[in-house]
């Protein structure tokens, strides 16, 4: 795989677990979003590495 294309892999991840944790956590306050989308980055970090393999 080109470099280029993991980079972009690797944003498309990162963006889909922030965007998959503020709306998990909309529902409680803004707190609960920015939490949410930390997990999410490093969920999608985790993602991107793991299909790596």
């Amino acid at each position: 795989m080109r470099k280029g294309a993991s980079v972009r892999n690797l944003l498309f991840w990162v963006a889909a677990g922030a965007l998959a944790g503020l709306a998990a956590g909309s529902p409680f306050g803004s707190d609960y979003m920015l939490a949410g989308a930390g997990l999410g980055m490093a969920g999608g970090l985790g993602i991107h590495f793991g299909l790596r393999r």
